[in-house]
Parts: structure tokens; sequence; C-alpha cells
């Protein structure tokens, strides 16, 4: 478009290589759980903010009504050659390698992160006035190694 925003069927790596900052957002849901992201890029660096609604199998988590969904929020920043993911439910998180694939054949690894560099994802993508705080480490967070086949 001419004003640089980008929409339809596209992976980090793909819009990473146009060599322009992005805002993207997308929409992804199944038979249990509903994702909402916004993925900002820029350079070789990429931050992930997801809200994630989930099914559970216990009302403990619903709310009074009985619904048995659970929310919670899930990050990662890319940089580096590391990723690095989090969510709102406890204070640790974990780094890994830049991972290709978080699809459901992918390693345990490669399955923490909600998208992985080239997996296709129908974004909507606005150009981005790169703010680089944005790819600094939440403080209060550990990070551990977290390997897998």
């Amino acid at each position: 478009m001419a004003d640089g925003s980008i929409r339809g069927s596209y992976t980090i790596e793909d819009i990473l290589s146009i060599g322009t900052p992005y805002e993207c957002i997308f929409r992804k849901s199944d038979a249990t759980s509903q994702v909402n992201g916004t993925v900002r890029m820029t350079e070789n660096m990429v931050r992930g903010d997801f809200d994630i609604e989930v099914q559970t199998a216990s009302t403990n988590w619903g709310d009074a009504s009985g619904d048995n969904r659970a929310a919670f929020a899930s990050h990662f920043i890319s940089k580096e050659g590391t990723t690095y993911t989090w969510t709102s439910l406890q204070n640790i998180g974990y780094k890994m390698p830049i991972v290709d694939s978080a699809l459901n054949n992918a390693s345990q690894a490669e399955q923490a992160q909600i998208v992985g560099f080239k997996d296709k994802v129908d974004f909507a993508c606005t150009v981005w006035n790169a703010n680089l705080t944005v790819f600094e480490l939440p403080s209060g967070i550990t990070f551990s190694e977290l390997t897998g086949a």
C-alpha cells in the first residue's frame, strides 16, 4: 500500500526482510484457545505481546457463571540469536535459540514461542516508528535456559 502497510499471510522472516520497522497484529484460534497478538519488528529484533484465552478442564479459573476459560498474557523478545519468553502467570521466563517454527510438531522449546520466524500468520502491519526500549528485557523476570528435542 502507499502508506507502507501490509496485510496478508507472511512470516516474521518475510517482514524483517523488507527492512522497514513494522507493528503487526494478528488473531488466531482453535477449539480450545484464542490468541490476540501484536508483533513489533525492526532490524534483527522482534517483540511479541499476546493476550491468550484458553479453555480449562476446571472451573477454578472461570468466572462465577461457570465459564471454564483462563486468560493470561504471553511475551517474547528475540534479539542477538536468542528468544526470551515469559507470561503474566509467574516471574520466571525461558531463553532459547530463535526458532523457525512453533507448530504442533515442533520441539517443546519451539512451541514455547507463539509464532516462529518461519510460521505464516495472517498479519495486518503498519509502519512503526521503532521505539527500541520495547526490546529491553523486563526486570523482575528470571530467565532459564530451555532446551528441547
